[in-house]
């Protein structure tokens, strides 16, 4: 860096520290409104080029048009008044954009052309910053080598010294990493490095995203407590009227914990509270997330016509953008529910398909997930050899990555083909090393099932006090979660469980109870939704509101852009050079 652009950053930064505060109390618009007020007074090209870039960088938390309309102007004036740094900084920040919106071949191109602008004068920040952004962007379509690749790239320009910022940005992305590739101890060590800077640097935003994603890796390894702490933790640090997008993604990740336990209900609440902050500004991979999670909702109630339109539209939007991890898991869950309509070709169709991802990328959580989903279907058809060989080797990667929520269906499914080759007292372990593995993590609807398994089994072998346990359990779970289908389950064990004992009354009012919420749910889900009362139908409707609102910008958006940013690098060639 020169001595005048020093000299710049210096003055830049004792003016923004004379007019304000960067204490987290402060709401954003002030800073927003102090950065403007600074921008008024100032005239220097370079000075107002670093005003333009803070401007945008603030501004796209409420809106994308204006905060990309600041980081062109910040473009501007750093080519006219030769500033490299500028350059590079107002670059990333429109790759950001485009990476916001999903369009990554548009946002790698602005990468690009921000390393090429610095690389004859390298500052302090850049492009060791655009080289985070860079690793990002493959990161979320899975080319793990190439998202390492640019982690290194960053590392080589970390300031030497005390560690800061930027140190803890390199290890919060390699932690990310990490637990994409489900190293989820490794994840755990770097982003604790992460925290521990970042409680030092005023940046609560950053701080209580760096707590979010660590709750999010907690909950991989089933660890919910620790992963609710650090939820609580990241909420904490961001207010009412503070960065609208990690406020998103902590409802985003507090509804995941509760879905993980097996909790819907509250999970369908913080979804709805982030589609609500998803209305701010579509990020465009998070809108598939969602879509992903209402067909997953709406699966576990048994509305497989609703799940299968929310499976497809999420695979729609996560083409767009080559999120290849993700594409994986909705060909998965797809292959779940055709499994649980008993249409195993097409279940085992969709497999393959996510395996061919899963594989190509590395991803042990999906194949684990689909070894445990090819088991059931060979299970359902008689291939028990086959099942139990699958289900073997989804348990052996569970166990090896600490998947222990995806741990407790497969002992559960093993538990199964045990019953089917006649080994009941087998069978009966397995059950019982689920249902003790679900107990410790806490996973609700396992639980639910598990305890049902037990309770039938019980039933089958004359064992009716131990039946009537389990099926308790069963059912006063089933009920606290809202899990009908399950709760259905209950129902027609009691049945068998009291007509075994030729008891009646007991029998003809537990057929009652599941005749009128057998016939209740046909009568909700036939048309693929809930009661319009339902939170869930709020979430749905939510979500057909925020498609018209972004396909509307889309093609707006698509009209006013030039030529050069509608498309400087040809997806086909792009998306060629990274299969």
């Amino acid at each position: 860096m020169s001595r005048k652009t020093t000299m710049l950053v210096v003055r830049y930064s004792l003016l923004l520290a004379g007019l304000f505060s960067f204490s987290c109390v402060w709401a954003q618009n002030r800073h927003i409104d102090s950065l403007s007020t600074v921008l008024a007074h100032t005239e220097d090209e370079q000075l107002r080029a670093d005003l333009q870039h803070d401007l945008a960088q603030q501004l796209f938390n409420h809106d994308y048009e204006k905060g990309v309309a600041y980081a062109r102007e910040s473009l501007r004036l750093s080519r006219t008044s030769a500033y490299p740094r500028g350059e590079a900084q107002a670059l990333t920040a429109i790759g950001n954009y485009y990476f916001y919106k999903g369009e990554y071949p548009t946002a790698l191109s602005h990468y690009n052309q921000a390393v090429q602008a610095i690389r004859s004068q390298v500052a302090a920040d850049y492009p060791a910053k655009t080289y985070l952004r860079m690793s990002i962007l493959y990161r979320q379509q899975a080319y793990f080598d190439s998202a390492q690749r640019y982690l290194e790239k960053s590392r080589a320009l970390l300031p030497k010294g005390k560690e800061g910022a930027l140190h803890a940005a390199y290890y919060a992305s390699s932690g990310i990493l990490a637990h994409k590739m489900s190293r989820n101890e490794q994840a755990l060590g770097l982003l604790k490095q992460a925290l521990a800077i970042r409680k030092t640097v005023p940046d609560p935003s950053r701080l209580a995203d760096t707590w979010r994603v660590l709750s999010e890796v907690y909950t991989s390894l089933a660890l919910y407590d620790s992963a609710e702490f650090s939820l609580a933790q990241a909420q904490e640090l961001i207010g009412p009227d503070t960065d609208p997008e990690v406020q998103m993604l902590i409802h985003l990740s507090r509804g995941e914990t509760y879905f993980a336990r097996g909790d819907y209900p509250p999970a369908i609440v913080e979804y709805n509270k982030a589609l609500d902050r998803l209305r701010i500004n579509p990020y465009q991979r998070h809108y598939a997330h969602l879509l992903f999670k209402i067909g997953e909702l709406y699966e576990k109630q048994g509305g497989y016509h609703a799940a299968f339109e929310y499976f497809f539209a999420a695979l729609k939007e996560f083409e767009k953008i080559n999120a290849r991890q993700d594409l994986a898991r909705v060909y998965t869950q797809i292959g779940w529910s055709y499994n649980y309509q008993e249409n195993y070709p097409l279940a085992l169709e969709n497999a393959a398909k996510s395996l061919q991802f899963a594989r190509e990328i590395g991803d042990s959580a999906s194949i684990a997930q689909n070894k445990n989903l090819i088991g059931y279907a060979a299970l359902k058809q008689g291939r028990l050899s086959e099942a139990w060989q699958s289900l073997q080797e989804a348990l052996t990667i569970r166990l090896r990555i600490k998947n222990w929520w995806g741990a407790t269906y497969t002992l559960y499914n093993m538990g199964q083909v045990q019953l089917q080759l006649g080994n009941p007292q087998k069978a009966l372990e397995l059950y019982n090393q689920a249902l003790q593995t679900s107990q410790r993590i806490g996973h609700k609807s396992a639980f639910v099932f598990i305890n049902n398994k037990l309770g039938e089994w019980y039933t089958q072998n004359r064992q009716y006090e131990q039946a009537a346990h389990y099926l308790s359990q069963a059912g006063a779970m089933a009920k606290r979660i809202a899990l009908p289908t399950q709760l259905l389950v209950t129902y027609r064990n009691y049945i068998s469980l009291y007509d075994q004992q030729q008891m009646p009354d007991s029998t003809i009012y537990y057929f009652k109870a599941y005749t009128a919420l057998s016939d209740s749910l046909t009568a909700e889900l036939s048309t693929g939704r809930m009661a319009r009362a339902d939170a869930l139908f709020q979430l749905q409707e939510k979500a057909a509101e925020l498609q018209l609102v972004t396909t509307e910008k889309e093609l707006q958006n698509t009209k006013d852009l030039s030529p050069a940013d509608r498309d400087p690098l040809s997806a086909q060639h792009y998306w060629a050079g990274r299969r």
